[in-house]
């Protein structure tokens, strides 16, 4: 006859792994440490999060303003195509993360629903994806720079 309070650790290792991994998760725990008689098992959960941005704090804005007239006048100046804008303010960033490639360059072809770029507001990333299938003509925003809603962000040309 098995015991009420049998060790979980009796059973096979992988799914006593997975059973404390999914107690974490639907609890949002950082951590959990088990311990029975001579067992010991502490799992350790990280996020790491999709970039970590840079923030100056004695930056004047002033310098911000100057750079978005910058480029508002480079974008005026373009030939004609379609803008794709930021739906939110946040801080732009071309690929998920410091290390990866960008999302989209300079004359790629987009898909429509593919991912573009992100945006961070709130300390959460949202994806921003393509509405339409189209043909990047230029990213107007530099990586890892200030936003508002409304800014462009790409120009480009709907196939």
């Amino acid at each position: 006859m098995a015991e009420k309070n049998a060790s979980p650790v009796n059973e096979d290792p992988i799914s006593v792994v997975k059973q404390f991994y999914n107690f974490m998760s639907s609890r949002n725990l950082e951590v959990v440490e088990y311990s029975k008689d001579d067992t010991y098992i502490k799992l350790v959960r990280k996020h790491t999060p999709v970039s970590q941005p840079v923030h100056l704090v004695n930056a004047p804005a002033e310098i911000i303003t100057e750079q978005k007239k910058e480029t508002v006048k480079q974008v005026r100046q373009e030939d004609d195509g379609t803008y794709i804008k930021a739906p939110l303010a946040g801080i732009f960033y071309r690929a998920p993360s410091p290390s990866s490639p960008p999302y989209i360059r300079d004359g790629d072809q987009v898909k429509e629903g593919q991912v573009i770029c992100v945006i961070e507001a709130m300390k959460v990333f949202n994806e921003l994806k393509a509405e339409y299938d189209c043909t990047v003509k230029k990213v107007v925003v530099d990586n890892g720079t200030p936003v508002d809603t409304g800014d462009v962000l790409f120009i480009v040309e709907r196939l």
